[in-house]
This record gives C-alpha cells, sequence and structure tokens, in this order.
C-alpha cells in the first residue's frame, strides 16, 4: 500500500501555469469564434436591409414610369395630373433646383366589390399617391424604418436635332435611406425619363 502511494504521488500534473495558459487559449478561441459569429449575423442583417432598401428604390422608379405612362393614356400633362394622383410631379425651370416627393401605396379596387363600379371612380383609387415634401427627413418610414424620397432634376440633354424638347427630360432619382447604428446609410437608383408622347428621343 504504501509503495502504491508513493507511485501515485510521484507523477507530475499540470502546473498553475500550464493550465493558466490552457484557460488562456480556450477562452481566445471561444471569444474569436464568438466576435466571428456576431460579426457573420450582423453582415446579413445589412445585407438583407440593403436589399430590401434596393427594391424600395426600384419601386420608387417604377412607381414614376407608371404615373408617367397613366398621365399619357388620360391625355394628361406627362409627369402632373393632379386629379389622379394628388400633387404629381414637377420638373423644376431652373437647372440648379430639384422638388422632393414621396410616393406612397394607394388601394386600387374594393374587395367587396361595392365600391368601385366606373373608371373615373376608379381614379380616385390610383395606386400611387404622390406628396410633396420639403425636405428628406419629412419623410415616412415604412414597415422595416425605410424612408424612400423621390427626386426630380431637370436634365440637360443634346439637342441632336430642332425637334428634341429638353423640358421633356427629367432625372429622376429614388433614395431610400435608412439609421443603421447612428449611422445614415442610402441606396440611390437614378433614372432619365422622357415625354415619349412629345416625341423626345
Amino acid at each position: 500500500m504504501k509503495n502504491l502511494f508513493k507511485k501515485i504521488s510521484g507523477k507530475k500534473g499540470f502546473t498553475l501555469t500550464e493550465v493558466l495558459v490552457g484557460i488562456s487559449i480556450l477562452t481566445v478561441a471561444i471569444v474569436s469564434a464568438t466576435n466571428l459569429l456576431v460579426t457573420i449575423v450582423q453582415s446579413n442583417k445589412n445585407n438583407v436591409k440593403t436589399l430590401q432598401a434596393y427594391y424600395y428604390a426600384q419601386e420608387g422608379i417604377e412607381a414614376v414610369r407608371n404615373i408617367r405612362d397613366t398621365n399619357w393614356l388620360h391625355n394628361q400633362n406627362w409627369l402632373i395630373n393632379e386629379k389622379i394622383w394628388g400633387s404629381g410631379f414637377e420638373v423644376p425651370k431652373d437647372s440648379s433646383k430639384v422638388n422632393m416627393y414621396e410616393i406612397e401605396s394607394k388601394k386600387v379596387f374594393s374587395m367587396n366589390g361595392s365600391e368601385q363600379d366606373g373608371i373615373d371612380q376608379m381614379q380616385g383609387y390610383a395606386p400611387w399617391k404622390v406628396s410633396s415634401l420639403t425636405d428628406k427627413s419629412s419623410a415616412t418610414s415604412n414597415e422595416d424604418g425605410l424612408k424612400r424620397v423621390i427626386y426630380v432634376y431637370p436634365y440637360e440633354c443634346v439637342k441632336v436635332d430642332l425637334e428634341v424638347n429638353c423640358s421633356d427630360y427629367a432625372r429622376i432619382v429614388s433614395r431610400v435611406f435608412w439609421t443603421d447604428g447612428g449611422s445614415e446609410k442610402d441606396v440611390k437608383l437614378n433614372e432619365i425619363f422622357t415625354n415619349w408622347k412629345g416625341g423626345a428621343l
């Protein structure tokens, strides 16, 4: 029994320094893995938000195109139609100016079929509602916290012949912005629109 005790007590174990080094290495590995996981989750969240903002901005461009084409079909000014679209869009006369608007979706048809019976009544339920903004901060957020502002700029076109009227051109910018961790992020899409009814190239 005494010999057995001597054999057991004679075995070497880990020193305190080795234990502390091992714990330190394990701690660094766990913290690094956790930070990597948090970074991946945050990056994925930012990518999803940016993708949502891109589609929201694209919807703004498509809304302006829809307004232009519908106004054309109703023999209205290509970007301005207060009867159907609310305040409508207007291209600034001064090339240094910009007009700002907000686009909101509207109900198109009544689900119970009892309200809208004719085209005149349906016009009041156009798919888009346009409101003029004084600055971007007055834009309202959607359910995802995204704000969208439509900017209408004059566009300096190149006159290739006398038929082209530069007033039939406009540069539309659909900007979506949101706040992430105290910093503002945004997505912008640009498109040049023409009054194709008026013969612009």
